[in-house]
């Protein structure tokens, strides 16, 4: 159950956290090589089969 006294450090947690997430994010496609994504789906057809 959650206290009313922890709802403050909840809510700071929350946004803080879906902040870090989304810089990391944005982070991510800033320094990833355009072929990631054609090198990713290669890897999953080879390795684990999807089409």
């Amino acid at each position: 159950m959650l206290i009313s006294v922890d709802l403050p450090a909840v809510i700071f947690l929350g946004v803080y956290g879906e902040f870090i997430n989304q810089w990391s994010f944005f982070r991510g496609l800033q320094t990833a090589d355009p072929t990631t994504p054609i090198l990713t789906g290669f890897l999953a057809v080879c390795l684990m089969g999807f089409r």
